[in-house]
């Protein structure tokens, strides 16, 4: 798999980047000159039906606010050294008109399904290519590997952080945590999409904010190693002369392909909820694209930082395990425990949000309720079977699947034309 990456990669990384890059200079820093106006509009935008511009956010937020933020800081620290968290914040910042683009592409380009459900995502997209026939044979592939991500890759990262948190925490057995969170996901998924962005706009406000109150409290008790930390971070990402620029090299590959994983950029998956909102498509995307902010901007941050003041970095310690032990250096047992709260809370408000994804994906290939009360029962039932699988393996898994996502998602962001600028 670390092979099949490796290959992917270098060929997605560098289009991400350069179609970031063109962009942002093609629309003049549109979205990232806008992020504040579109904080203001996430809180006050209305559409004239459908799901609020907040909710469709949460939703989105709720599938990218993940192990990523927590987990995947931590294996790209560990991997890509302290660089990798810089080319994080590089490649969301880059990524801010990606995903304004692939969003307001979403929302315009939506579709009514029979039962007036909105339907959207780089599927929906990809068919309004200049060759009808090309696009519906991508769209087809992309909601096809969309489905595929969902049911063995990413919600197996989330239920596998749920079950290795659980059992370090608090001895949980494995095939418990995988029966509890069969159950709950299971419960939520059959209220529909409704039942899921409800309960990602009660709980993502309030698991980010736990989790930013832990990670400041760490950082405030190591502030003089503060600017030591912000000093490794650029040596490390700028550093070329490191094995003829080879380490370098490696800490952008990680870099880039955690930041992929953790807010989903260039993946076409936020257009999923963004198509939910009847907001316009331009305000829409400006409200999407804030999710790079508080996805990379500051809950990677914090994570990142926390383990760069704490020294902890030098230990043995990886993954989940290193977090909990940056946050005990300044808080003590009980950061531990905030860590192992807001795990579970954000792999657990992960699954019904990838659920939804998958299932719009299914609705693309067919409209049927039956396959879809399928879907949602196989979902649920993976999710539990997660819980028995190493968190490092599905992360390779869905590196995989979000190079392919990507690769496809950009022939929509270069040859379908991205909704016009609006007037605020």
């Amino acid at each position: 798999m670390n092979d099949w990456n490796h290959l992917l990669w270098s060929t997605a990384l560098p289009l991400l980047l350069l179609t970031g890059v063109v962009l942002t200079l093609r629309s003049r820093g549109f979205a990232l000159r806008h992020l504040g106006t579109g904080i203001r509009l996430s809180w006050h935008e209305a559409g004239s039906g459908g799901t609020s511009p907040f909710a469709c956010l949460c939703t989105s937020l709720a599938s990218t606010i993940g192990t990523g933020n927590i987990a995947g800081v931590a294996f790209a620290l560990t991997a890509g050294g302290p660089g990798a968290l810089v080319w994080m914040w590089i490649t969301a910042a880059l990524c801010t008109a990606v995903k304004y683009a692939e969003c307001a592409q979403g929302s315009a380009y939506r579709r009514i399904e029979s039962d007036g459900q909105r339907l959207g995502g780089g599927m929906v997209t990809l068919t309004h290519l200049p060759c009808r026939r090309l696009g519906l044979l991508l769209g087809g592939i992309y909601a096809l590997l969309e489905l595929f991500t969902t049911l063995s890759a990413a919600n197996l990262v989330q239920s596998s952080a749920i079950a290795q948190t659980l059992w370090t925490s608090l001895a949980v057995p494995p095939m418990v945590s995988g029966v509890l969170v069969g159950g709950l996901t299971l419960a939520i998924l059959l209220g529909g999409s409704d039942s899921v962005t409800h309960f990602s706009a009660w709980i993502v406000p309030l698991m980010i904010g736990l989790y930013l109150l832990g990670g400041l409290a760490v950082i405030f008790t190591h502030l003089a190693a503060l600017p030591n930390a912000i000093a490794a971070l650029f040596r490390g990402a700028f550093d070329f002369s490191a094995v003829g620029g080879g380490v370098l090299g490696n800490t952008i590959r990680i870099g880039v392909m955690r930041c992929c994983f953790s807010n989903e950029s260039g993946t076409g998956s936020a257009a999923f909820s963004a198509a939910l909102s009847d907001a316009d498509p331009v305000r829409q995307g400006l409200i999407s694209a804030t999710s790079n902010l508080w996805d990379t901007g500051v809950m990677c941050s914090i994570t990142g930082l926390s383990i760069l003041v704490s020294g902890t970095l030098s230990s043995d310690l990886t993954g989940v395990p290193l977090v909990m032990e940056s946050y005990a250096t300044g808080l003590g047992s009980i950061g531990r425990w905030i860590v192992a709260v807001c795990l579970v809370l954000f792999a657990f408000s992960s699954l019904p949000g990838l659920a939804f994804q998958g299932e719009s994906a299914l609705r693309f290939l067919s409209d049927a309720p039956a396959a879809r009360g399928v879907y949602r029962l196989g979902f649920a039932f993976l999710s539990a079977l997660g819980c028995l699988f190493s968190t490092e393996q599905a992360l390779l898994t869905t590196d995989f699947c979000n190079a392919l996502l990507i690769l496809l998602n950009l022939a929509a962001l270069w040859w379908v034309p991205i909704p016009k600028k609006a007037e605020f």
